[in-house]
């Protein structure tokens, strides 16, 4: 990992994710809105999402309230989740599953690794599948979701990572 970098020193860090993110996707006016959810306390643990992804708009082929996937975010050397993460996040995507039964809003839970701080240098690998860093961006826009969301099984506390679709 790199040393931390800072716009302004009594700012906080630049996030090497964070600043991919601002160059490489539209911003809400556009029809994308990309959120960092925090602290999910689950009793045992703390942990947070790493981005809550909306997509909204005609642009993106969707009403005034969009479209919702959740995104774990690993750095390679831990490119799963351990049974905490399972259980809590399999228990948010039940929820929101069934919050949507159509599926016409909520998109499901990824799993995104990668293994380059540098993300214009980076491999990435989406719910354990490679994937372009186009077709990264292209599902980060809403316009492709090339591999289908992450199925928790919470009676066991474990994750089936699926296929890569074609």
């Amino acid at each position: 990992m790199t040393k931390p970098k800072f716009r302004n020193p009594e700012h906080f860090e630049i996030n090497p994710m964070r600043d991919w993110i601002r160059k490489n996707i539209p911003s809400g006016p556009r029809g994308v809105v990309v959120e960092d959810i925090d602290l999910i306390n689950n009793g045992n643990e703390v942990s947070d999402i790493d981005l809550a992804i909306r997509w909204f708009g005609p642009k993106r082929n969707s009403d005034r309230y969009g479209k919702l996937a959740l995104i774990e975010i690993k750095y390679i050397k831990k490119p799963r989740l351990n049974r905490s993460k399972v259980m809590t996040f399999g228990l948010l995507d039940k929820l929101l599953r069934k919050g949507d039964p159509k599926k016409k809003q909520y998109k499901g839970f990824y799993l995104l690794v990668y293994d380059n701080d540098d993300w214009d240098n980076s491999n990435f690998w989406l719910n354990q599948q490679p994937i372009t860093k186009q077709e990264l961006i292209n599902f980060f826009c809403g316009k492709a979701q090339p591999i289908p969301p992450l199925k928790f099984n919470l009676e066991k506390g474990s994750v089936l990572y699926p296929i890569k679709i074609h």
